[in-house]
């Protein structure tokens, strides 16, 4: 079932490079409620591989930010241009990115 509501895109990012055969993708909303959402897909073309495709719903910008950081307390560069991109759209964004990654 897909995932309805209503929002504004914030920022879209992608991994992709020439002849790969995976990449992500990562699109952050924020919802007119306040709420974000972070929908991210692992995109293949390998055979017999899947997309995979993971939605977080975020109460606010630090979940945002936690919803993207690795297990080791960093972000992909991927996360670090949707996050740079949605801060120029979103001050709770923009306020959390120079506060945490800084």
């Amino acid at each position: 079932m897909p995932l309805r509501f209503n929002g504004e895109l914030l920022a879209v990012s992608d991994s992709k490079r020439p002849d790969a055969v995976r990449w992500s993708e990562l699109e952050i909303y924020r919802v007119d409620d306040g709420r974000y959402v972070v929908h991210t897909v692992g995109r293949t073309t390998h055979h017999n591989e899947r997309d995979r495709f993971t939605v977080t719903i975020c109460d606010g910008a630090p979940e945002v930010l936690r919803a993207l950081v690795r297990d080791n307390g960093r972000f992909t560069d991927l996360a670090l241009r949707a996050l740079s991109d949605a801060a120029t759209k979103d001050a709770a964004l923009a306020a959390a990115s120079a506060e945490d990654l800084t």
